[in-house]
């Protein structure tokens, strides 16, 4: 296992599902009685024009990698934790076999390096 084969996955299935999944509950809250707070931001949503809707997306889709990100530079130990007193993380990846890849660490490249920048995904 790589860095990369570690980070672009949580891009895609983590970071981008979300985003589709916020999405989908905006446009169609789901269920028999949505709560009343959803019902009230999707009717918001459904108001908006077309260029609206789209420019929500990209501030969410923002958002969202943000976050991811900052999760990554926790890990990477650049943004402090509270979790993180003195000492550092290490993220281990344990394949099948049994062989051991350091995905996170202080002998590590960033993980959060491995993302876009925020803004040039907000394009």
């Amino acid at each position: 296992m790589t860095q990369e084969r570690f980070v672009q996955p949580l891009a895609t299935l983590a970071r981008d599902a979300a985003l589709k999944n916020v999405v989908e509950i905006l446009a169609s809250p789901p269920g028999r009685r949505p709560q009343q707070s959803v019902v009230e931001v999707s009717r918001w949503f459904n108001q908006l024009p077309a260029e609206g809707r789209s420019s929500l997306r990209r501030v969410m889709s923002t958002v969202a990698h943000t976050s991811l990100r900052a999760v990554l530079e926790v890990l990477d130990g650049a943004m402090p934790s509270d979790a993180q007193q003195p000492g550092h993380f290490v993220l281990d990846y344990i394949d099948p076999a049994g062989a051991r890849s350091i995905l996170a660490g202080p002998s590590k490249a960033p993980l959060g390096g491995l993302l876009a920048s925020p803004m040039d995904v907000c394009q």
